[in-house]
């Protein structure tokens, strides 16, 4: 009736249809999307300029003694510094990606900090920072394998500023 062939052929297209239905995923909703509970809970209203971001970043470069060596235009919205390090015990550059969020979305994806990561380790960097007027996604503030990168939102930029006491 059934030959060993026929038999193994049908489990192998079962198997095969399993790991299928098994490893298929949804693609991305809006649910990716919503920022994290402590960022949810902020006034939405208050999106920094842009300038206000460029300026706190170049208020860290000053403090840490770094100097801007490179500014890269990456696309409308997202620029790259590269910072030496003026300290000759801590040698060695910085990278600072900037993104501007404008209109109905409000938050970063974690596509555009995996490419920034990816920049940063090009360079030969281990240390990032990365600024945004908005807020990042949820799936961004999990741990990830590569260099470090320090995140700043509309929020942790308001609080550097009011801890300066900048307005």
């Amino acid at each position: 009736m059934f030959n060993i062939f026929t038999l193994a052929a049908l489990a192998i297209v079962l198997a095969i249809s399993i790991a299928i239905l098994v490893t298929r995923q949804k693609t991305p909703g809006q649910q990716n999307r919503v920022p994290p509970e402590d960022d949810a809970a902020e006034p939405q209203h208050f999106i920094p300029s842009f300038s206000i971001v460029e300026e706190t970043a170049r208020r860290i470069c000053e403090e840490n003694g770094l100097k801007v060596i490179n500014q890269m235009p990456i696309s409308d919205r997202e620029t790259y510094w590269v910072a030496q390090s003026e300290n000759p015990v801590f040698f060695g550059q910085y990278v600072f990606g900037f993104y501007r969020v404008d209109g109905p979305e409000i938050c970063v994806t974690m596509a555009t900090l995996l490419e920034f990561k990816d920049f940063v380790k090009s360079v030969g960097s281990s240390k990032g920072f990365f600024f945004t007027n908005g807020f990042f996604t949820r799936d961004v503030h999990q741990p990830l394998e590569g260099p470090k990168v320090a995140l700043f939102n509309a929020r942790k930029i308001r609080e550097e500023r009011s801890q300066k006491g900048v307005a």
